[in-house]
């Protein structure tokens, strides 16, 4: 009558989840008249075992009438409300908390795509991992908001930035919901809010007060498309990774943050994080410290001279009494030497 084929299942899935399981997936168990639900567990193995075929047979109906379909969007949808309505990581003040962290994106575009994705499964896959090990995680989202980026999305929409970024976030955060993350929406950060960035602008200005704030004057990479400062990661070949424009120097008087004044204790602390050692190793060649020496070279008819470091004092036998230097801005650099020598 049913086209019928043989279905092997895990006797513990069966235990676990029961009859209505086993229906609801297209699954029968016709059973011995005299032991219709067959709830023990003896029963279950002999059945899936294949032994005593005449107590319980495990069958998968292929009638299409009978066989239930997987409607992935509304059973998700379904699940999506009722973990909004009863949450599942919650802090209940006994769990271990676990913190993780992911880098903010830049709403500087109308939609997440799958580069963004890529980057974010793997801190979502180990969330749930931490959280079946029955800590509450700690796992926020926000928005890293401002920027040329998005100004320059503004401009191209036609539209002010702070519409534009605000319908971004809205639209990635509804993504990100229907790829059902874990992430705590309560500890959403967005850089744009005032009540955030007034505290960026605290620590700017504590930081100013003690020094570590400063202006200068120094070359970035420019793309003259874009009209934005790129960082040497975005600079692909010598082009804007963003849109292919060939990247130039641009010299800027911007402001800067003396972080090498930290450089010791961050180099030291490392050994005290429970990072792998390849991430240790990029840290520790990123701060850059190296041990050399100031090397003197007096200028031929000035009395002056130019002070070189180099790690290698011992090759310097070598040098003669000239040399080249291949930035074009050498001689005003040299100019700017001597005026503040003065």
């Amino acid at each position: 009558m049913y086209e019928i084929e043989w279905y092997r299942v895990s006797y513990k899935a069966l235990r676990l989840y029961g009859r209505n399981f086993c229906r609801d997936a297209g699954l029968f168990i016709l059973a011995q008249e005299n032991n219709p639900e067959l709830e023990q567990y003896s029963a279950w193995e002999r059945a899936l075992c294949g032994k005593e075929k005449d107590v319980c047979v495990l069958h998968r109906m292929k009638e299409e009438k009978i066989m239930a379909q997987y409607n992935h969007t509304a059973i998700e949808k379904k699940w999506r409300e009722n973990w909004a309505k009863d949450p599942i990581n919650v802090n209940d003040g006994k769990k271990e908390k676990y913190y993780c962290l992911d880098m903010f994106p830049y709403p500087s575009g109308s939609g997440l795509h799958v580069g963004h994705w890529r980057g974010y499964v793997i801190s979502d896959v180990w969330s749930r991992y931490q959280l079946l090990k029955g800590k509450y995680v700690i796992h926020p989202m926000g928005w890293d908001a401002f920027g040329l980026p998005a100004e320059n999305y503004a401009i191209k929409m036609g539209v002010h930035p702070a519409i534009s970024t605000a319908e971004n976030v809205r639209n990635i955060k509804r993504q990100i919901n229907e790829i059902a993350s874990i992430y705590d929406w309560d500890m959403e950060v967005n850089t744009t809010d005032p009540a955030f960035y007034k505290w960026t602008q605290w620590i700017f200005v504590q930081m100013f007060k003690k020094g570590l704030a400063y202006e200068k004057e120094f070359p970035i990479n420019w793309c003259p498309s874009c009209k934005t400062g790129l960082a040497n990661e975005e600079v692909v070949n010598g082009c804007c990774e963003r849109c292919g424009t060939t990247v130039t120097k641009k010299n800027l008087r911007q402001w800067m943050l003396k972080i090498t004044a930290y450089a010791d204790r961050l180099l030291d602390d490392l050994d005290k994080l429970d990072w792998p050692e390849k991430v240790k190793k990029m840290q520790t060649e990123w701060i850059g410290k190296s041990y050399g020496a100031e090397v003197d070279f007096p200028v031929e008819g000035r009395d002056e001279k130019i002070t070189v470091y180099t790690t290698r004092p011992d090759t310097l036998h070598g040098a003669t009494s000239w040399f080249w230097l291949r930035s074009m801005h050498w001689p005003r650099a040299f100019l700017q030497m001597r005026r503040e020598k003065q």
